[in-house]
């Protein structure tokens, strides 16, 4: 069992890189000129690993900001009968992107595998509308099989500027096994982790390129660590990379 795990791995990220190396050079042209020109680069994903991994991470982009909020209700004195709880993602969307300082010229990464829910959509639509670069890592195959829950009947891949597709098929899991009704093992992940990694790499050679020095994160872990950081933060702050 363990092997076929290995393979699909190995599998999955050569897919992304035969298929998507492209799109990911035409993805930190897009980065690397918007954030020279003063632009912020913003991480939202909807919880499959992405903005946990990159974010803040030794060898990581200062850059790379993440884009986070949170509501929870805490007074549940009824059952939740006929009383519908959703918020109004609209209002809370545009609040989001006010607070967060989100402006013209700058960069959305929007991570969701299937690319169907009302948040991830009703965000990158306002987000456009504040002239904010999109930049999708969803699975188009997933998808397409799918109804979106916006009220545009719009799907992540459909509206964003730039698609970087994880290659993950419908419903994730990717490797049957006997005695399981369902698959074992989803891969967009480790998929959209690897493009986000070679998005780094891309977006750090064209800032040195350039004459510009891209502030890194050290490992938390080394004795240097509190100066090494907050001398990254600062050189983020002082100029934007």
């Amino acid at each position: 069992m363990q092997e076929r795990v290995w393979s699909l791995f190995h599998e999955i990220i050569s897919d992304v890189q035969k298929t998507q190396s492209e799109v990911i050079e035409h993805a930190a042209d897009s980065i690397f000129q918007r954030v020279v020109d003063g632009g912020a680069v913003h991480v939202f994903d909807t919880g499959h690993l992405v903005d946990r991994e990159i974010i803040h991470r030794a060898g990581g982009l200062a850059l790379w900001r993440p884009l986070r909020w949170d509501l929870q209700m805490t007074n549940p004195v009824r059952k939740r009968e006929g009383v519908e709880c959703s918020p109004d993602n609209a209002g809370l969307i545009s609040h989001v992107l006010r607070c967060s300082r989100v402006k013209c010229g700058d960069v959305l990464i929007a991570g969701s595998v299937s690319g169907r829910s009302e948040t991830v959509i009703e965000l990158v639509l306002r987000a456009r509308e504040y002239g904010v670069l999109v930049i999708a890592l969803t699975s188009p195959e997933y998808s397409r099989r799918l109804t979106s829950q916006h009220s545009s009947g719009a799907r992540l891949f459909e509206v964003a500027d730039i698609v970087i597709d994880n290659r993950a098929p419908y419903g994730d899991a990717a490797l049957s096994f006997d005695g399981l009704d369902e698959k074992l093992i989803p891969v967009s992940g480790i998929a959209a982790v690897s493009a986000m990694w070679a998005l780094t790499a891309g977006v750090a050679e064209r800032l040195l390129h350039s004459g510009r020095t891209p502030s890194l994160y050290a490992s938390v872990n080394r004795p240097d660590t509190r100066d090494l950081n907050r001398s990254a933060e600062e050189g983020y702050r002082r100029h934007g990379w």
